[in-house]
């Protein structure tokens, strides 16, 4: 008989070690996925000569008000800039630069020295002065109160500066602001203020900057911030503060770890013909992921910007230029579709002129494929006749020449000559790689009907010129396939694999694309070729998240990063570029590595307040079971996911039902659920990602609570075997009394919250639980030394219950740890954290404290109702604190109340 029983021990076993460790081995597989994205390929931007920071001094009260700020002017080398500053003798075109959390402003330096480097190689007859603003390492993306203080700042220094212009001939009239991370946030609230002067700021660039909502929203002050600055924004988009503004955002891919790709876009903040939305994979020249703190110094990025910016140059003003269409032209063709050359130019029909009239041959091309590669002596025009066949019904042609004016359709062709043209350059796009002049072209004929001819004109040139020509059928070479789905186990399915040389494009439009919790490894092939130029581009319609990798990398990762919008029928899509000498094949299998990733991304940012919900939820079922036995048992005897979040799921997903909350919007009983913020943004929690979250979370709290019991219980023991009994104890003690010592710190604990900061007191309160939680364990120990069995168990259900109390103070303090950090840096001005989020949160828990440690027998009563309440208050977190996550403070504060009222009965 004992063999079977041991046999079913270890199935029991294998059983519990497979349930415990798989969540965890997902979990550390998300985690390496979420961070094992592209090497960097971000070139290092360097100064030329020695940056120097100039301190401009600003208006009295405005120092005065702003102790902590300062507004600086970059300059480098040797440059005597004293005179220019004293006399406010500024001549350039003004650039504010705004950091972001726990930034600096010496981050302006690559912008600012790449700008100086190209006045002096372009010889222009104008320069941009570069400023930027020291936050003295304020943490704004941790703590919003100071956002209202740093726009505020913002539009002093934008007024300071334009003041420094006033003997400049050609005076500006605004600031050009760029803004980096939470920076640009804060830049985007100056349109908010009363005071504000309309023109001012037309232009904003903000880089990596969570412009939809916040990473963590800590407080209810980043909250207001952001719904007071995108509301309008949103809604006030033609008022006169927002009139003739320009805004761009620029994310960083999927090696920003810190702001994800969906939250950086103005889709939505401003009309798409007034914004631009992309991330740094999507820009031309640049097309690669940059992480967060390399935005402001990646090479490839900052000459892009840069670019720009000179193109927006008005040369009759020396000024960036106002014109609203200018400006969505330039950055266009910088920062989104790029026509081939470096700089933009606009299409004037008389450079088209003096180009043809150099023309000194035109060669008819009755070819369906048309390859050149020569080193051009004279400029020659190459005639290509649209095929008779009606199935090939488009053109695409690929370049390395960095030619303008160099593609046109020809209406009427006749004796060499074509006497009605239209330019076709702006249908050019360039390709990778980055330092080339590859751009290509692809014509659906169908909208030149009546057009004969399509002809391009190939310069003469000391550097060899290739050219791929052909004319294919979108039917063959434009293909919709299906992605692999969840069970495939990894099968690999092969999308494309080409069987003859000369094609040079295909397009493949992928079916089922729609969550970002898919993940999909693509490989590519090649063979027959001696240098493989393939490009393969990800092209995703519903944002701006598109990805360019060359195909002799062999390999990418397929993945979105923001769910496909209803009712749009959208499709993700990816084009080949082909080497016509080469022949290739795609091949796609379903990653579950990335899939744990993109999961692990979902879920990531709602980490803590998941862990809020399960630990109220489980002390709910805690106190449930205590007030059935009358002893309260370990928080790890009844955790497990059914006690915790998981067995709310049901609950919380009836009231975040259609049915049920446009009930409570409708009659505005509530205010809008989070989850219907998530769904919205494209990134609802689905069931699946949520319950092996809430597994991970059992693992981990059980983890960190038997620590931590083992660690007090040590302690309780270690009292107890060095000092042994007290003498005083005995019988009718009451051991809830307490010294005057210990009344004398909840007083302290009450004064910190109150004159300092609220985290601070909650700070201290787990300073003291820890103590309450080692005296109780060892008079635990004390009972069962004198075999007091009653007792012994009075003490140690005392003991569990401060353990769980533990628990809820350990993750009140995470939460509001920015506070605490806010507090320690402002210091050495203040005493007391002015905009206290921690405040509300730190007086409750404390006045809980008090009440719930103040006891009035050995024994307490502990009502059933206590459990329900807890359950109750985790039903309604599950709803409101996915996103809104300062409001779990709320919640934690509202159990320990709770928790405190069976000492009030």
């Amino acid at each position: 008989m004992a063999a079977p029983s041991e046999k079913a021990k270890n199935k029991s076993l294998l059983y519990r070690v497979v349930v415990v460790s798989s969540p965890v081995i997902i979990l550390l597989f998300g985690i390496f996925s979420y961070t094992n994205v592209d090497v960097r390929k971000c070139n290092m931007t360097y100064m030329w000569e020695t940056p120097k920071f100039v301190t401009l001094k600003m208006d009295k009260n405005v120092t005065m008000q702003y102790p902590n700020y300062r507004l600086l002017y970059y300059t480098e080398g040797n440059r005597d800039t004293s005179k220019t500053v004293k006399n406010r003798e500024f001549s350039g075109i003004p650039v504010l630069f705004v950091h972001g959390h726990g930034g600096s402003y010496k981050q302006v330096r690559s912008l600012a020295s790449v700008a100086l480097r190209m006045t002096l190689s372009r010889k222009t007859y104008y320069h941009f002065d570069y400023f930027s603003i020291d936050y003295f390492m304020d943490v704004n993306g941790l703590y919003g109160a100071v956002l209202y203080d740093q726009t505020m700042f913002i539009h002093e220094c934008i007024k300071h500066i334009l003041t420094l212009y006033a003997k400049s001939p050609n005076r500006p009239e605004s600031v050009l602001v760029i803004g980096h991370s939470v920076g640009g946030v804060a830049a985007r609230g100056i349109y908010m203020l009363s005071d504000y002067k309309p023109g001012l700021v037309h232009t904003v660039i903000t880089l990596g900057t969570p412009n939809q909502a916040p990473v963590l929203m800590l407080d209810s002050y980043m909250d207001e911030f952001y719904s007071s600055v995108n509301d309008l924004w949103r809604y006030n988009s033609s008022s006169r503060a927002l009139d003739n503004v320009f805004g761009v955002s620029i994310g960083g891919g999927e090696r920003d770890v810190m702001v994800k790709a969906h939250l950086t876009p103005l889709t939505g903040l401003l009309p798409d013909d007034r914004q631009i939305s992309t991330i740094t994979t999507a820009v031309p020249k640049v097309w690669l992921s940059v992480d967060h703190q390399c935005l402001v110094w990646c090479n490839q990025l900052v000459l892009a910007i840069t670019r720009a910016l000179f193109d927006l140059v008005d040369q009759n003003t020396k000024q960036l230029t106002r014109d609203m269409s200018t400006r969505r032209d330039v950055l266009n063709h910088h920062l989104v579709q790029n026509h081939g050359p470096k700089t933009f130019f606009a299409r004037h029909p008389e450079q088209a002129d003096k180009i043809h009239e150099l023309v000194t041959e035109w060669v008819n091309i009755d070819q369906q494929y048309w390859t050149y590669s020569a080193v051009p002596l004279s400029v020659k025009a190459y005639v290509f006749q649209k095929p008779l066949e009606s199935s090939l019904d488009r053109l695409i042609i690929t370049t390395d020449s960095d030619s303008r004016n160099w593609l046109f359709a020809c209406r009427t062709y006749k004796d060499s000559t074509c006497t009605d043209r239209v330019s076709l350059d702006h249908l050019s796009q360039a390709i990778p790689p980055t330092h080339s002049n590859r751009k290509m072209v692809n014509i659906d004929l169908a909208e030149y009907t009546d057009y004969t001819n399509i002809y391009m004109i190939i310069r003469s040139n000391e550097k060899p010129v290739s050219v791929n020509v052909s004319f294919y059928s979108s039917a063959h070479k434009h293909m919709k396939v299906s992605v692999p789905g969840l069970i495939t186990f990894g099968t690999e399915q092969i999308w494309l694999d080409t069987d003859r040389l000369g094609s040079m494009y295909y397009n493949l439009t992928l079916d089922g694309i729609t969550s970002v919790r898919q993940g999909y490894l693509l490989n590519f092939e090649t063979s027959l070729c001696k240098d493989d130029t393939g490009v393969i581009q990800i092209h995703n319609p519903w944002m701006m998240e598109d990805k360019s990798v060359n195909t002799s990398e062999g390999w990418t990762y397929l993945s979105i990063n923001k769910g496909l919008p209803a009712p749009d029928d959208q499709s993700v899509s990816i084009a080949l570029y082909a080497d016509p000498t080469c022949l290739y094949k795609i091949s796609v299998r379903f990653s579950y590595i990335k899939m744990f990733g993109q999961w692990f991304q979902s879920t990531v940012y709602a980490m803590p307040s998941m862990i809020a919900v399960y630990i109220i939820a489980v002390v709910g079922s805690q106190f449930k079971e205590w007030s059935k036995t009358g002893i309260c048992p370990k928080f790890t005897d009844i955790a497990s996911p059914a006690h915790g979040t998981l067995s709310i799921l049901p609950v919380a997903m009836l009231l975040t039902s259609n049915m049920i909350t446009d009930l409570w919007t409708t009659y505005e009983l509530l205010p809008r659920t989070d989850s219907h913020i998530l769904q919205s943004m494209g990134l609802l929690i689905s069931p699946l990602p949520y319950i092996l979250a809430s597994m991970c979370i059992h693992q981990t709290m059980v983890a960190f609570s038997t620590i931590a019991d083992y660690v007090f219980g040590f302690c309780g023991w270690a009292g107890f075997v060095v000092l042994g009994k007290p003498k005083t104890f005995g019988e009718s003690q009451d051991v809830g009394a307490f010294s005057a010592w210990y009344i004398g710190v909840l007083a302290v604990v009450i004064g910190l919250t109150l004159q300092c900061c609220g985290a601070l007191g909650i700070f201290v309160s787990l300073g003291l639980l820890q103590y309450l939680l080692v005296k109780a364990n060892f008079e635990a120990c004390i009972e069962e030394g004198i075999l007091n069995q009653s007792k012994s168990v009075v003490k140690r259900s005392y003991a569990n219950f401060l353990h769980s109390v533990f628990l809820l103070f350990s993750l009140l303090q995470v939460i509001n740890i920015a506070s605490v950090t806010v507090w320690l840096f402002n210091i050495w001005s203040s005493v007391k954290l002015r905009s206290d989020p921690s405040l509300l949160p730190g007086v409750l828990s404390a006045t809980a404290l008090v009440v719930m440690t103040i006891r009035k027998a050995d024994k307490p009563t502990v009502p059933s109702y206590i459990g329900w309440m807890l359950i109750a208050v985790a039903v309604v977190s599950a709803q409101f604190v996915w996103v809104h996550l300062y409001r779990a403070s709320y919640a934690v504060a509202g159990a320990l109340l709770i928790l405190s009222l069976p000492q009030l009965s």
